[in-house]
């Protein structure tokens, strides 16, 4: 259904949202926290693996405290941002409970993963923070200008296509403590 130029999958049992797959949208997205259809009121928690792959015009993004899971039809298949080229940014109201942002970047809330570095943050070198253990699937993918990333010896999985496609990429300090390298990681 869509509301408010948004396709979304409702659930009336648990009245909840997920925002679907292939959105577009241009500039900023602010995703609202509740979304309402038929008279009834439905709190946006979800965000679809898929939901704004490909949106070349989406320029940042706004997560509402109410979002409590990511990449939520099917895990371990990327993330909602791949191939948003154009994407700067991506921020979490400070009150959510799951996940959260540094300088445009997603973490999860206790900050052990990166899950999306914004493809068009104009930052050519990138040092994770130090605590990060797991870098998300497809989570530096299709950046446009980053140069060189630095892993902090904390981080100790790599998940697949974790930069793919990312053409600018030149480097990529690895920590002493991934055990194996995934086919496809780069």
């Amino acid at each position: 259904i869509n509301i408010g130029g948004l396709d979304y999958h409702l659930f009336d049992d648990t009245h909840e949202a997920m925002v679907a797959d292939n959105n577009t949208w241009d500039g900023e997205l602010v995703l609202p926290s509740t979304v309402t259809n038929g008279g009834k009121e439905y709190t946006v928690t979800k965000i679809s693996w898929m939901a704004f792959n490909y949106c070349q015009t989406l320029t940042s993004i706004t997560i509402p405290e109410t979002i409590c899971k990511i990449d939520c039809l099917l895990p371990q298949q990327g993330q909602p941002f791949d191939g948003c080229d154009h994407l700067e940014s991506v921020i979490v109201e400070k009150n959510n409970q799951w996940f959260c942002s540094e300088d445009g970047v997603l973490f999860s809330k206790d900050k052990t993963k990166l899950i999306c570095y914004p493809a068009a943050s104009k930052r050519q070198n990138y040092t994770v923070p130090d605590g990060v253990e797991s870098i998300g699937e497809g989570a530096f993918g299709y950046c446009v200008y980053l140069v060189s990333v630095s892993l902090p010896n904390t981080v100790t999985n790599l998940d697949r296509f974790a930069f793919h496609f990312s053409e600018a990429l030149k480097k990529v300090v690895l920590s002493d403590n991934i055990p194996i390298i995934r086919q496809n990681t780069l």
